[in-house]
């Protein structure tokens, strides 16, 4: 609460005790600061401006005025019930204060640990995003790993296809190359024996007709002689 209050100043007298602040002179006689300002404004205490504040005269608050011997008299009752009234009203504002400041305590004290607990969440947070960044980008980066090695997987799969593919061709073809050729050897030799066999048939045919032939020179010079007569 702030040293200046609402209620009207005034030059207050010149005095030479010592000033305090409103709040020092409350804590100092065990009253509350509103207790300060009503006595201000009854008159039990002095207030003095200076420096632009609003300062109180160090010395405890007077107490109220006794009535003499020649007036009239007063039951006790009545005069202790204002005092033990003023007294509870000052119990309870204390225990009010006191309550109020340990209510501002505690709401300082939870305001604290809600900060620390969303600075905390808020870390917690901005940790898990950026892991949950980097295992997406490790799993992004297995998976650009996988697909290259699927397509060497693939290139090498086509490779060992097409060597086989080669060499089943080269094969086949070396295959119908020595196929082709024992065709055409048997063809050959085939040729072969029938031509052997045609001149062995000519030979053997040549060999009649010489032995034919030899057989008719021999005859005909014998007939030829039985002609003229000769012996």
């Amino acid at each position: 609460m702030k040293d200046t209050e609402d209620f009207q100043e005034t030059p207050g007298p010149v005095v030479c005790d010592p000033l305090i602040p409103a709040n020092e002179y409350a804590l100092k006689y065990g009253i509350t600061r509103r207790t300060v300002d009503r006595y201000v404004r009854s008159g039990k205490v002095e207030k003095v401006r200076q420096g632009g504040r609003t300062l109180i005269v160090d010395k405890p608050p007077e107490k109220p005025e006794t009535q003499s011997e020649s007036s009239e008299t007063v039951p006790s009752d009545l005069i202790v019930a204002p005092v033990r009234t003023d007294w509870l009203r000052l119990g309870y504002l204390e225990a009010q204060a006191k309550s109020r400041t340990a209510w501002q305590v505690l709401a300082i004290i939870l305001l604290v640990l809600n900060i620390i607990i969303l600075i905390v969440g808020t870390g917690a947070a901005v940790w898990f995003w950026q892991s949950n960044i980097n295992l997406q980008s490790s799993v992004a980066n297995s998976q650009n790993q996988i697909v290259d090695l699927q397509s060497i997987n693939s290139t090498l799969k086509a490779g060992v296809f097409e060597a086989n593919t080669t060499n089943r061709d080269n094969n086949t073809a070396y295959l119908a190359a020595v196929g082709g050729l024992k065709a055409q050897h048997a063809e050959t030799v085939s040729r072969l024996d029938y031509r052997i066999a045609e001149l062995e048939a000519t030979n053997t045919e040549l060999s009649t007709r010489i032995a034919s032939m030899s057989n008719q020179i021999i005859e005909r010079p014998s007939s030829d002689n039985s002609a003229s007569g000769r012996p």
